[in-house]
């Protein structure tokens, strides 16, 4: 399974025949991350709407990896076009995750190939 934790983007993901499952908000993030078993991939975004961001989230997954109980996950995606918030994501997990960066359209098409994704819906 694919976990997306973004509060707007929507990402090709049947077109390169795969299934993802979206939580808008980090707390629904928070509780699809805890129901899963273990995970393909899991694609975040820094900035979550408001003041939120995906910072608590990622804090707990770095600190119960660092404890040697990291969350089964394939590969962490952020696709982000706060580059500093991304790099903030990207430094804080890659040391327990495989960690991919995608911050623009061109990138995600070498993911996911042909398909359009919404990145912003305003």
């Amino acid at each position: 399974m694919i976990l997306v934790i973004d509060d707007e983007k929507i990402f090709p993901f049947k077109e390169a025949g795969k299934d993802a499952v979206y939580a808008r908000t980090i707390e629904e993030g928070r509780r699809l991350l805890g129901d899963a078993a273990e995970l393909e991939e899991l694609w975040l975004d820094h900035d979550l709407g408001g003041e939120d961001t995906i910072r608590p989230l990622v804090l707990e997954l770095a600190a119960r990896a660092f404890h040697g109980d990291p969350k089964p996950i394939g590969r962490v995606v952020v696709c982000s076009l706060n580059r500093p918030g991304a790099d903030w994501i990207v430094s804080t997990l890659e040391r327990y995750y495989p960690v991919l960066r995608c911050t623009d359209p061109d990138q995600l098409h070498d993911l996911l190939g042909p398909g359009d994704a919404v990145w912003y819906q305003r």
